[in-house]
């Protein structure tokens, strides 16, 4: 073991053994103390950064949740404002326009829950911050539109029913035309605008104004126009000096002028359509009543093999029945005291047992003619008047028979029908429109009884009757030069509007006037086109 020697402090330092163990240990402690302050202060700065580190990853989460629910809800919302705008057109679209409830009703019950259940899906705050914005700035979007919305539907609503008002009164001053009606309808035209736009809620200050001046001018015009269109009509040369004097803001007086003129020139026009629908109507009379003719001969007259005709009693009744059905057709009472002088010329037998050669030749004759083909009551006439004998007359009533009979009666109609509905545009352009001029029709009339005759022409000549109708045959109505004879020509024109209106051009004299056809015999006359023969039923060339 090593001897270690001790160490004696000189003396006189100032050194006791026991104050050099306290300052000993007063170092250690201190150095303790230090030591341990490195210590806590190493540990805390250990705790810092722990702190750091986990404040860094808490903002990376809530910023990329942040992002995600602000990503999702701009989509979403998207969507959501093109539902609601979706919602409140059809909300619109079929509500009162003056009810302003409901847009009230849908921003406080629809659009508002909906908007408050969106704000519940955002966990951040930044992202709720996003979402509050978002449903603020639409909220007042919507509050802008659906204002703007009822707005614009209450002025269209006033607008229809200003249109209604205006209708309606306008159709009252029509029937009744006077000032006091146009007074009382001006007053509550007047009225009824200006309530309209003072009861509604939601209309506009501009359409207000636009309702009651712009709309309220052209209702006061449409009323007056129409009272005096209304009196025009009434009476085509009214005098309009007073209403002229006391509406003169709303109608001017060209505009009353151009009404009588053209009220006029209607008058005129339907003046001559009525009169040439009763020139019509006679002649379609007298056309049934020929037909009614030899309906009552073929039913009821017939004849022995001595030619003598043996009568149904049902042949005077039916006679007389021509008459009573057909009370407007000229050629009536003729045909009539005809058939009856006839029958009872027969129940005498004062027939003559000798014919009138040149009577019988001429009717006869007349058989292969289509201008000049006689009818039933010619023959009968004869008969009558003892110009044919029972066997000639019978004779000759057996041939106009079989030549007028039509074994094919049907379907020539309809050709007859078809033909006129394509060639009557042509021989009158007014047709396409559907109202025939007067002239025209008068030329298509013509060209039906042509075209009667011609078939029984090609009857007379064993020809078949379809060939009137047939483009490919010689006999064919259609062609050009032969509608061209039944289509008015400009000087026919002329000459009948200067025979409607009665006054002649310069240089010429007025034509006397034609007899009317129930007063007119057959025979001879000078017409605007000519001489032309009266048949009793039409015109024809002599």
């Amino acid at each position: 073991m090593a001897n270690i020697r001790p160490y004696e402090a000189p003396a006189g330092i100032g050194l006791a053994p026991t104050e050099i163990g306290i300052d000993a240990a007063q170092g250690a402690a201190r150095r303790l103390s230090a030591f341990g302050q490195q210590m806590a202060d190493a540990k805390a700065q250990e705790g810092h950064g722990i702190a750091g580190a986990i404040t860094d990853v808490g903002a990376v989460v809530d910023a990329d949740i942040t992002h995600r629910d602000i990503s999702a809800g701009a989509a979403n919302f998207a969507q959501f404002m093109a539902q609601k705008n979706s919602e409140w057109e059809d909300i619109a679209k079929n509500s009162d326009p003056n009810d302003r409830s409901v847009q009230q009703k849908f921003l406080q019950e629809n659009l508002e829950p909906a908007l408050q259940q969106f704000q519940q899906g955002f966990s951040t705050e930044k992202s709720q911050a996003w979402a509050q914005h978002s449903v603020d700035a639409y909220r007042n979007h919507m509050f802008e539109k659906t204002t703007a919305t009822m707005s614009t539907l209450a002025g269209e609503a006033a607008t229809v029913n200003a249109a209604k008002t205006i209708n309606g009164l306008s159709s009252a001053v029509a029937v009744d035309p006077s000032t006091h009606s146009i007074d009382n309808a001006i007053m509550m035209l007047d009225h009824s605008l200006g309530s309209t736009v003072d009861s509604s809620p939601n209309i506009t200050a501009e359409t207000a104004a636009r309702v009651k001046t712009e709309l309220a001018l052209k209702g006061r015009e449409a009323i007056v126009k129409s009272a005096v269109s209304s009196m025009i009509t009434n009476n085509p040369n009214v005098d309009l000096g007073a209403i002229q004097k006391k509406y003169g803001e709303y109608i001017d007086g060209a505009e009353m002028k151009m009404f009588q003129r053209a009220a006029q020139t209607q008058a005129k026009s339907n003046a001559l359509m009525d009169r040439q629908a009763a020139l019509l109507q006679r002649q379609q009379a007298d056309l049934a009543v020929h037909e009614g003719a030899s309906k009552v001969m073929t039913d009821n007259v017939s004849f022995d093999p001595t030619g003598k005709p043996i009568i149904d009693p049902k042949f005077f009744n039916q006679t007389l029945d021509l008459a009573r059905k057909n009370p407007n057709a000229p050629a009536a009472a003729a045909t009539v005291r005809t058939m009856l002088d006839w029958g009872e010329t027969q129940q005498k037998h004062e027939v003559a047992a000798i014919s009138d050669p040149t009577v019988r030749g001429d009717l006869l004759t007349r058989m292969s003619s289509p201008d000049k083909f006689p009818s039933e009551i010619e023959i009968l006439r004869a008969q009558a008047d003892h110009k044919l004998s029972q066997q000639d007359g019978k004779e000759l009533l057996e041939l106009q028979k079989a030549i007028t009979q039509r074994p094919e009666g049907d379907s020539l109609k309809r050709d007859h029908a078809e033909f006129f509905k394509q060639f009557g545009p042509t021989i009158d352009p007014e047709m396409k429109l559907g109202s025939p001029t007067p002239l025209g029709a008068q030329g298509i009339y013509k060209a039906e009884m042509d075209a009667y005759r011609v078939e029984r022409f090609l009857q007379s000549k064993g020809l078949d009757p379809h060939l009137a109708y047939d483009p490919t045959s010689q006999y064919f109505l259609g062609k050009p030069e032969r509608i061209s004879l039944y289509r008015p020509t400009m000087q026919e024109k002329l000459d009948f509007e200067k025979q409607t209106q009665g006054t002649p051009k310069k240089g010429e004299t007025a034509m006397p006037a034609i007899p009317p056809a129930d007063q007119r015999t057959p025979g001879l006359y000078e017409t605007p086109k000519g001489k032309l023969r009266w048949t009793g039923t039409g015109w024809v060339t002599p």
